[in-house]
């Protein structure tokens, strides 16, 4: 009877219709169906399951902590795409033995700690740096500091499309054996910027750096690989962030000197116009090491769509040319640490004309910055002017620790009663005078329509009637009297 039941599904398995198609075919057939779908097919018969072995791609998840870790089943398998926790032990056959079957087909790498051993990293690297599209690492102690007898910067990373880096040296304490680690060569990340990727168009670094001396060198390190035209010459986009000691904080350390580039080294960097196209440009640095190649970046951009600044305090003079020329196709513009002020209480105003020409503008985010300075800043200035002159297709804006005269934002409010703004956020925009958010401008912002999302701090209550509208609004929304912050939200409507 177990016979004939098995002759009956070896028969119905030879009429099936699906093997009439060619193994190539019946193989592009098996990648549009879900992986737990091709875990069951794998259990149809031995030649699917060889098949789908061999033609389906593959995304695993290496964690040697896991009891149900399989390597023999794992290395027979076509990986299209790994994701590593933890691969501390070493592979089925022992260190310098190929991790995967096909490694040639492995175009996606992520590892979401530093927990794998330096050896299992550099040998999945030799196996497969040629077929990568993208990669995403996660460096840390002790990984990072690692040291090998042949420097990753050896591999060419033909195929290599997106880089991403986060590397963290900080140490959990400012004291005691671990922080010495802070004076240490982050090596891995050194000969990682060394490499060859001619494809790159997209690449993200996130950088935590504790002492002087890792800043300088990871710094000038980042710098060699974008000027380097072999490698940025498909470039689109760069997001760089770079924070010194914890929590943006630099340690104490005998102080290095440092040396700026010289203007002719700059000139040369940006000779060509490999770093001049940038589609999206996000530079996050708490560090001044190597100012001017930054800055100059910034100034050099011709294409942008993302730009988001970070980095000093910067002159928005230094702004007004670089949105002039990147108009057409600005879509995203954030701006932070913005010197209005200077030491002998001159006030530049940041004039929000230079948006009127980019229509494409969906988000505006500017901070003011603050500092020493301020002790020269008068509140009877404006700080920023022009305010009704942004483009009406904005979605976003947020304006923070400004003055902006109460009349510009209700000219803003009118002017943008047809428009798309979804978010206005007002931090600190003045609260007395002719100054900040009024009762009339808070009526006039709840008025728009578009509007799902209002963040105010703090309002002015200066006059009679003004007072008298704003409490009457904070009362419909549930605010005591005279609350000096507000927030209206529209759950189902917010843009996230």
């Amino acid at each position: 009877m177990a016979s004939a039941t098995c002759d009956h599904y070896k028969i119905a398995y030879e009429n099936s219709l699906l093997n009439w198609i060619p193994v190539e075919v019946r193989g592009k057939i098996f990648n549009n169906l879900s992986q737990p779908e091709i875990l069951q097919c794998r259990l149809v018969c031995q030649t699917w399951r060889q098949e789908i072995d061999q033609f389906y791609n593959f995304h695993v998840i290496i964690d040697d902590e896991l009891k149900q870790m399989k390597w023999e089943r794992i290395l027979q398998l076509s990986v299209t795409s790994i994701e590593i926790h933890h691969f501390l032990h070493p592979p089925l056959y022992g260190l310098a033995t190929k991790c995967f079957k096909f490694p040639s087909l492995l175009t996606s790498l992520k590892m979401t700690s530093s927990k794998i051993l330096p050896e299992n990293l550099y040998y999945l690297l030799s196996d497969c740096a040629k077929s990568l599209k993208k990669m995403c690492l996660k460096l840390g102690d002790p990984l990072l500091y690692t040291v090998f007898q042949t420097p990753l910067s050896d591999f060419n990373f033909t195929k290599l499309e997106i880089l991403e880096i986060s590397c963290d040296t900080s140490p959990e304490f400012t004291s005691g054996p671990d922080f010495v680690l802070h004076r240490k060569t982050p090596n891995l990340f050194i000969e990682l910027m060394q490499c060859q990727m001619k494809q790159l168009k997209h690449l993200k670094l996130e950088l935590k750096l504790v002492g002087l001396a890792q800043v300088s060198c990871c710094t000038i390190s980042v710098i060699n690989f974008l000027s380097n035209r072999n490698t940025t010459t498909n470039l689109k986009t760069l997001d760089f962030e770079l924070i010194q000691g914890r929590h943006g904080l630099p340690f104490t350390e005998p102080s290095q000197q440092i040396n700026d580039p010289d203007d002719a080294r700059i000139k040369q960097i940006f000779k060509f116009d490999q770093l001049r196209n940038l589609e999206g440009l996000r530079i996050i640095n708490s560090s001044s090491i190597e100012a001017s190649f930054w800055t100059n970046l910034i100034r050099q951009q011709k294409k942008l769509i993302f730009l988001e600044v970070d980095f000093l305090p910067l002159p928005i003079s230094m702004f007004a040319e670089l949105i002039f020329i990147n108009s057409t196709n600005l879509v995203h513009v954030e701006l932070t640490d913005l010197q209005i002020w200077n030491m002998e209480g001159y006030v530049h105003p940041f004039d929000m004309s230079i948006f009127a020409n980019c229509n494409s503008l969906k988000k505006i985010i500017l901070d003011r910055h603050v500092n020493i300075a301020d002790c020269k800043r008068r509140y009877d200035c404006a700080e920023i002017v022009n305010l009704y002159q942004i483009p009406v297709n904005l979605e976003e804006i947020a304006l923070n620790y400004f003055n902006i005269l109460s009349e510009d934002l209700v000219l803003l409010c009118v002017n943008h009663r047809n428009s798309e703004l979804k978010n206005v956020t007002l931090t600190q925009c003045g609260n007395c005078g002719s100054f900040g958010v009024t009762g009339s401008v808070l009526e006039e912002l709840l008025s728009l329509n578009s509007v799902c999302f209002v963040e105010i701090s703090t309002m002015n209550f200066e006059k009679a009637r003004e007072r008298m509208r704003l409490n009457s609004i904070l009362n419909e929304y549930g605010y005591s009297e005279n609350h000096a912050y507000f927030q209206m939200s529209k759950l189902e409507n917010v843009v996230q």
